[in-house]
């Protein structure tokens, strides 16, 4: 699946031309999100702490969405004002840039925040960011927008800008709450 969203990205040059260039980067997009959120679901994964409330998937939402893409267009690789990511439905709002030569490495660069974190001490390892991790898996959020350009400027020439867009936002703390002792103990 990477693969394949990998291949449709590079036949584009700048952004996603058509609306079903921009479908399917939505569905692949929300599945890898989906995906990482079910593994926080399990009782046996490796990885990382289960979580006690089963995390809900995520639903796309076009006007995250459209916000993304206006900021992605601006090849900027810093989050943007809180105030020029909102909509009209939502107004927290959180954010995940990733600044790559392929887009389908974005959600790889986010996820794997998840190796870096510590849930027990809420803390990310030295010289790592894990907020990104925590923003994908928060259980208050429940829908997602993103947008992609191909960059021609600046240092981010030939760079793509992935651009995620999250609500309800993050809060401060842990994404949600620890199911070993509970759920998970049956």
């Amino acid at each position: 699946m990477i693969l394949f969203l990998l291949i449709l990205l590079l036949s584009i040059s700048s952004g996603l031309g058509g609306q079903e260039e921009m479908a399917e980067f939505a569905r692949t997009l929300l599945h890898h999100h989906n995906y990482v959120r079910q593994t926080r679901n399990q009782c046996d994964y490796y990885w990382s702490t289960p979580s006690e409330t089963k995390l809900g998937n995520l639903t796309w939402d076009d006007g995250l969405q459209v916000t993304a893409q206006q900021y992605a267009e601006q090849c900027e690789n810093s989050p943007s004002r809180l105030n020029d990511r909102t909509t009209c439905r939502w107004k927290s709002v959180g954010q995940n840039i990733a600044q790559v030569h392929s887009v389908s490495y974005a959600i790889n660069v986010w996820r794997d925040g998840s190796r870096f974190y510590s849930f027990k001490n809420d803390k990310c390892g030295e010289n790592y960011d894990c907020s990104m991790y925590k923003q994908i898996v928060n259980i208050n959020t429940t829908h997602i927008g993103c947008g992609v350009h191909m960059c021609n400027k600046n240092i981010n020439k030939g760079k793509y800008i992935v651009v995620c867009n999250y609500a309800p936002a993050a809060s401060k703390g842990r994404p949600y709450d620890d199911g070993t002792n509970t759920r998970c103990k049956q």
